[in-house]
């Protein structure tokens, strides 16, 4: 998956998230795409200014809109962010390993072990 892509696209999952996504309005894709985008963005930029380009080229987004199929095989929790588009899960590697990742204010990470699930805050 590429840090720009919206939805899991290789494999079973992707054939789900991507068959959910087109049925949806325009309207929607939409808000998903502009999330996805935003969420990737501010998780790039604060990454550079920490680590700088080793930091962007570890930097591995693993999931991003799931279908509702999708989001309960990976045990995701019912309202997930993920479900809106507003969700993104990255891998820890390289030189992340070890270290939290650097997000803006507006942003939460938990920590799932072997990734980062960062969305926007809800209020």
């Amino acid at each position: 998956m590429e840090l720009n892509d919206i939805y899991d696209s290789e494999g079973k999952d992707g054939i789900e998230n991507k068959a959910a996504f087109e049925k949806m309005p325009r309207i929607l894709q939409y808000f998903i795409s502009s999330q996805q985008k935003l969420l990737t963005e501010r998780v790039k930029k604060m990454v550079s200014r920490r680590f700088g380009e080793a930091g962007i080229n570890d930097l591995v987004k693993t999931s991003g809109f799931r279908s509702v199929f999708v989001n309960s095989r990976h045990r995701g929790v019912p309202d997930s962010l993920h479900l809106w588009g507003c969700a993104a899960d990255f891998s820890k590697r390289g030189v992340f390993s070890n270290q939290p990742i650097p997000v803006c204010p507006e942003l939460q990470v938990i920590d799932g072990g072997d990734c980062w699930h960062v969305q926007f805050r809800r209020p």
